[in-house]
């Protein structure tokens, strides 16, 4: 049985504002998953006085960090302010802060250029969006060439192998469709986490830290497991373990699931008398 006690929730938006569970009730529910579209995550804050929900404004740099008192505590999202909307129940006066995890990037086009066909009088202008490389490029040269028109900072890009395309490679219209097909062709995950893009292995995405869960450690319940068109793992559901995010590697102690998993997605929650993190996990 797990020892671990004293829940801790500290919100900083802007670095100037600084909220705590241990002052004012709050709830939560953070996401995360390995793909590229952003995740929205949800916190609510109740009776916060007027003059700091004033100051919580749209683009905010938001940061909240989470865990116990016996375990020590964490970041679990670091993104920014997407929307703020108070509203009232009963006595109480609830502060809802929504937070996109990254910028919505599907719709993201490569730029118009101009090409020309034929000649002389014949000749004729036209814009498009495609863009050709020569013979020989590699996708790790095209992917580093796409990134920067994303507006993503990098966390980590390396290809598990790196493809040359001897008779050149052509891309067209939207970056994140492109450059998802070329991670895909050289074996690696696309995804952000906590506002950086990853173009790798989601083993090497994660830290080399490997958490170890059983009902000591604070797993709940057992492990269920799941499957679908593109995997087979278990859903996994523990005290709040700030440790945990995409591509995090865990050691599993339990009665239905044994061994070591790689993290997919999930969530930290913290409802009424409710603190954990549930996952998906697929066997390493």
């Amino acid at each position: 049985m797990s020892t671990t006690f004293g829940r801790i929730a500290k919100l900083n938006v802007a670095d100037d504002i600084l909220i705590s569970m241990s002052d004012l009730h709050m709830e939560y529910e953070i996401t995360f998953d390995d793909d590229v579209n952003p995740n929205e995550s949800l916190i609510n804050v109740w009776n916060l006085s007027a003059s700091t929900i004033s100051r919580i404004q749209y683009n905010d740099k938001l940061t909240l960090t989470a865990g116990y008192k016996t375990d020590g505590s964490g970041v679990i999202l670091s993104s920014r302010v997407s929307t703020v909307n108070t509203r009232r129940e009963s006595v109480d006066k609830i502060t809802a802060i929504k937070v996109i995890d990254g910028p919505n990037l599907g719709g993201i086009l490569l730029p118009e250029r101009k090409t020309t066909t034929g000649v002389g009088k014949k000749a004729k202008v036209k814009l498009t969006r495609k863009k050709t490389y020569g013979k020989n490029v590699t996708a790790s040269q095209i992917i580093r060439d796409l990134v920067p028109l994303l507006g993503v900072a990098i966390g980590k890009i390396k290809l598990p192998k790196d493809i040359t395309y001897s008779k050149g490679y052509t891309v067209s219209g939207k970056v994140v469709v492109e450059i998802e097909k070329l991670a895909r062709a050289c074996g690696a995950a696309f995804f952000i986490n906590k506002q950086r893009l990853y173009i790798c292995r989601l083993a090497e995405a994660a830290s080399s830290t490997t958490f170890e869960l059983s009902s000591a450690t604070g797993l709940i319940g057992s492990p269920e497991p799941y499957e679908n068109d593109k995997e087979r793992g278990y859903k996994v559901k523990m005290l709040l373990q700030y440790r945990i995010t995409t591509a995090s590697l865990i050691t599993i102690k339990s009665r239905t699931a044994n061994g070591k998993f790689r993290v997919r997605r999930g969530k930290h929650v913290l409802s009424g008398s409710d603190h954990y993190s549930e996952v998906e996990v697929v066997r390493v």
